[in-house]
């Protein structure tokens, strides 16, 4: 899998395109998560705390890795 993404994600990047993708992590284990991530340059998580939606981005600007309210 990882062969396949590091491919797509470089001929995307070759063009200057943007490409995102969606993973849910709830029934995915960290390890298949950590290899998927890999592949790309900056990542966008969710979670629900106390009926909030809150969000970060990593692999940006170190101040948008703090979790904010969506």
């Amino acid at each position: 899998m990882f062969k396949f993404l590091h491919v797509l994600c470089g001929r995307i990047d070759a063009t200057d395109a943007l490409g995102n993708g969606l993973l849910n992590r709830t029934p995915t284990d960290d390890d298949s998560i950590d290899l998927v991530a890999a592949a790309y340059d900056m990542h966008a998580e969710y979670r629900e705390r106390d009926d909030v939606t809150e969000s970060r981005v990593t692999g940006l600007e170190p101040e948008l890795r703090a979790w904010s309210e969506a």
